[in-house]
């Protein structure tokens, strides 16, 4: 039975870490759930083997790739991902058959009810702007110090639910930890929303030399029978369960506006009119 390398990092639901005697093990997902069903069906036997720094890859300077992109490239797996496809990731590696579609969202806190009449200029502030813009990125590195984040409830979250920061990030992935975040400490003040741009298909990758080669047509063959199938719903549901769960707590109600919530825009409105219209008389004084 041939043996495949395959990279993976942490990324629910397709791919979920174990520890296990000190190794990081895949133990879990809808990759593994393909890995194992083309090893019954093609007989194509796995060694997995976890990326280091849970990174994914990027192009650096030098044009030289990193991460799990970058393994493959240099012939040091066989197989890695799941990755989103782009059009660039495709001159250097062979896509699979698409597993998955995936997008970002942003994650805020659970915003109730605020009858302070100025509450719009909140957004204006240079903590909000600056978490808004850099503290996704931050973290994003951050967090491959952590030996398994899934085992964590991240202390940049509280901020979040709290108002000071928003994340953006995947989509499942965060849906994931803010489930984990409720199992553990009960709170349930997050909200994921999802984003259509940055949205894409998610597949494995193969070295180019796999292009024209059965490897990668049984794969495909299988991966068409999986999607057909519909294989992955339940890894999907049990990842997204406790979010689920956590979300059906609480019930949003609108009400409608009342005068006094027009406040502050009505003294935003006035005032400009105002100014506007001291200007227009300063001009005619002027001429």
């Amino acid at each position: 039975m041939q043996k495949l390398r395959v990279r993976f990092a942490n990324w629910h639901p397709y791919s979920i870490v174990k520890h296990s005697q000190g190794k990081i093990e895949l133990g879990g997902g809808i990759v593994k759930e393909i890995y194992e069903g083309i090893k019954a069906v093609k007989g194509l036997d796995y060694e997995a083997i976890f990326q280091p720094g849970n990174h994914f890859g990027e192009r650096i300077a030098n044009g030289t790739w990193t991460g799990m992109l970058g393994s493959t490239i240099n012939n040091e797996t066989e197989i890695a991902g799941p990755l989103y496809i782009s059009e660039e990731r495709s001159l250097f590696v062979e896509f699979s058959k698409p597993i998955g579609f995936g997008k970002l969202g942003i994650l805020t806190g659970l915003v109730h009810t605020n009858k302070h009449p100025f509450l719009i200029f909140g957004i204006f502030s240079w903590k909000t702007l600056i978490g808004t813009r850099y503290e996704s990125i931050y973290h994003k590195v951050e967090k491959n110090l952590y030996r398994n984040i899934n085992e964590t409830t991240p202390e940049w979250m509280d901020r979040v639910e709290n108002g000071r920061l928003v994340f953006i990030g995947p989509l499942s992935q965060m849906k994931n930890n803010i489930g984990n975040r409720f199992l553990a400490t009960g709170k349930c003040g997050l909200r994921v929303t999802g984003m259509h741009w940055g949205s894409s298909y998610i597949a494995l990758i193969f070295g180019k030399h796999f292009r024209d080669t059965s490897i990668l047509r049984q794969f495909n063959q299988f991966l068409q029978r999986f999607n057909e199938g519909n294989i992955a719903h339940l890894e999907i549901s049990h990842s997204d369960l406790y979010y689920d769960i956590c979300t059906a707590t609480s019930t949003a109600v609108s009400k409608a506006l009342k005068l006094s919530d027009l406040l502050g825009a009505f003294i935003v409105f006035v005032s400009g009119m105002i100014i506007s219209i001291c200007v227009l008389v300063i001009e005619l004084i002027v001429k």
